[in-house]
């Protein structure tokens, strides 16, 4: 068994697991296993649904804000959110301005499938009487 030093140390600063505030995701087998997709596409998946999870069931956050959840660049959230979108994992709606080309209002949706994969995550976790994760 690995003993760690008691002293405070980078994790000890950049994580609180007491703070009730504290998020997660956890990622469906299915998605983890698609070869098609890269770490980001996974980790924007993840992000979307839970932030899509309001009443409208879509996300309206801007490549910026998703870039800063992700911990990668907004070229690369543009990338990836157009992939996903070729392969049918989300389906993007925007509001242009009359006489510009600039999205007024983006609405990100994720697929059905998808959001069913990780209700069922959320559903197990809520059978295990000790809240622990279903893995």
């Amino acid at each position: 068994m690995a003993i760690f030093a008691k002293s405070e140390n980078y994790l000890d600063k950049q994580y609180n697991p007491d703070n009730p505030s504290y998020q997660f995701t956890i990622t469906p087998l299915e998605l983890q296993t698609d070869k098609k997709l890269n770490s980001n596409d996974k980790a924007i998946i993840a992000r979307l649904v839970s932030l899509s999870n309001n009443n409208n069931g879509y996300c309206y956050a801007t490549d910026k804000v998703l870039s800063t959840y992700v911990g990668c660049t907004v070229r690369s959230i543009g990338n990836s959110l157009r992939k996903l979108s070729e392969l049918g994992y989300i389906y993007k709606e925007s509001r242009f301005t009359d006489n510009d080309i600039t999205t007024t209002k983006r609405k990100i949706y994720v697929h059905p499938t998808i959001k069913r994969l990780y209700k069922r995550i959320q559903q197990q976790s809520k059978q295990n009487k000790k809240g622990s994760a279903p893995f």
